[in-house]
């Protein structure tokens, strides 16, 4: 794969099972390449930009509002992702979602995960 500069989408689909209720939910992710956004069902949890210093080195964490969550359904993570030069992507993981009950973690879901090496906008492609 050759460098690629400009917007690029990952998705992927999680079903949550209704035990998981009551549950604080977090979607981390390693670091990305430059800018992101994230949606959870369509709408908006988070995103990093300029803003925040050392972008490309810093790892997202972002909380999904309860009222998002279609338990025992297929619910819908997508992450638009912004490089600006040189290689970019999802650049390290890892890429998970986690549901903590009572402190505890309840479940721990990884769509696709691998060793990163470099930066590859197509590594994630199997999203």
């Amino acid at each position: 794969y050759k460098p690629y500069d400009g917007y690029a989408w990952y998705r992927t689909r999680v079903d949550i099972p209704a035990s998981c209720r009551g549950g604080a939910f977090t979607l981390t992710i390693g670091t990305i390449d430059d800018y992101d956004r994230i949606y959870f069902n369509g709408k908006k949890i988070g995103a990093t930009g300029k803003e925040t210093p050392r972008w490309w080195e810093y790892k997202r964490r972002y909380s999904i509002p309860k009222d998002l969550i279609e338990f025992d359904r297929d619910n819908y993570i997508a992450i638009r992702v912004l490089d600006l030069h040189g290689y970019g992507g999802i650049t390290r993981g890892p890429v998970q979602l986690e549901v903590k009950k009572e402190g505890l973690l309840e479940m721990n879901y990884s769509p696709y995960m691998k060793n990163l090496s470099g930066y590859d906008v197509n590594d994630f492609h199997r999203w």
